[in-house]
């Protein structure tokens, strides 16, 4: 018998940058401040990669505070206002092409009773097969009073269905980052499907398709809705969805503003997009369709990204009736760390099982490194 070994390792690990910026001053304020610069950082690509960027925001007790990112004075990411002396961690992703790009890393705050910090700045960079990018930045746009303004109206279109050794890729990942503002105003709310709009606010809302979604998480830029200490500083509210996409699919993407004021007024908001098959979190997806030989071994490496969450692969399908794993899925592998799962198809068909990941913390990044099948 012929064995032939067919592998792809996704991760393009001879790509990677661990710590271009890995700062771990904790940078406090004791006075109240618009957005101020605390961590400048020049990164240079030499091709295009996936950059990561961290901050985390502390608040005081008592005090009103929050942290962002600007990438090229633009505005990234931002934590959202936190307050009652909580601690706030986000990250980002965005794919960049060879090039020199500029980090800030910044604090505000609004009302003070004890120091405020921001901590964690943080960038590293990394690769994948199968990645794709988009990026849409408003401008500032005037708002009519009481009613609903679209800021962004993009369309975007998935990658195609490479084929590889196991199969064709069937779902891609794509994770959108959103940071929305009323210029230089601190009166954004992020909202779902079903929540009222909020007089006296920017009221977000993100629609795939013309259907609203509701966020994977989100962050006002409003601790409260009673503190109208500073208006005009810390201005910026936080959204990201994960969605799961089909190949070679074009999607529109609307990002809209209900301004609750009963006067116009400027907003804004920049996206990110980073659409990969290969990176995920909890929500369970098949990521390739098994088309291979029958009697043929799997062979699947999901590693950990930017987290070490308790991963998952499995083998099979959820039943009409379903009792749980055990009698859903012919194989399951579980665990922390770098998880290998191999299985022989010799009684089960190919044609006839799914392959499903997933890791158990929602945000907790983590990624599937290498594929192979050998092919009886």
């Amino acid at each position: 018998m012929i064995l032939l070994l067919f592998s792809e390792q996704v991760r393009i690990i001879a790509d990677e940058e661990n710590n271009i910026l890995n700062d771990t001053t904790t940078y406090s304020i004791t006075a109240v401040c618009d957005w101020t610069t605390k961590v400048t950082k020049v990164i240079t690509l030499t091709k295009e990669k996936i950059v990561y960027a961290k901050i985390r925001s502390v608040t005081g007790t008592g005090s009103l505070s929050a942290g962002r990112i600007l990438l090229d004075g633009v505005p990234l990411i931002a934590t959202g206002a936190a307050g009652g002396g909580a601690d706030v961690t986000r990250e980002v992703f965005v794919i960049l092409p060879a090039g020199s790009y500029t980090f800030e890393f910044q604090i505000s705050m609004y009302k003070y009773s004890a120091a405020c910090s921001i901590q964690l700045c943080h960038i590293s960079a990394f690769n994948f097969s199968d990645k794709s990018k988009q990026a849409y930045d408003s401008g500032y746009i005037s708002c009519p009073a009481t009613s609903t303004t679209t800021l962004i109206d993009q369309n975007f279109t998935t990658p195609s269905a490479r084929k590889l050794a196991v199969g064709s890729i069937k779902k891609y990942v794509a994770l959108i980052f959103v940071n929305a503002e009323r210029q230089a105003y601190r009166a954004s709310k992020i909202k779902n499907p079903g929540e009222s709009d909020t007089a006296n606010f920017f009221n977000w809302k993100i629609l795939i398709n013309d259907i609203q979604e509701s966020w994977t998480a989100r962050q006002d830029d409003y601790y409260t809705g009673s503190d109208g200490t500073n208006p005009t500083y810390e201005a910026g509210s936080y959204g990201l969805l994960i969605k799961i996409l089909d190949p070679n699919t074009t999607y529109n993407l609307k990002i809209d503003n209900y301004n609750g004021f009963a006067s116009a007024y400027n907003g804004s908001v920049t996206v990110r997009v980073v659409i990969c098959p290969w990176i995920f979190t909890s929500i369970e997806y098949e990521p390739v369709a098994l088309n291979f030989p029958q009697g043929s071994t799997l062979y699947i490496i999901t590693e950990p990204l930017t987290h070490n969450p308790t991963k998952s692969t499995k083998i099979g399908k959820k039943r009409f009736v379903s009792f749980g794993d055990t009698t859903d899925y012919y194989s399951t592998a579980s665990g922390v760390g770098i998880l290998s799962h191999t299985y022989t198809f010799e009684i089960i068909e190919v044609a006839n099982s799914l392959l499903l990941v997933s890791e158990a913390t929602a945000l907790n990044y983590a990624c599937i490194s290498v594929i192979a099948v050998d092919v009886r």
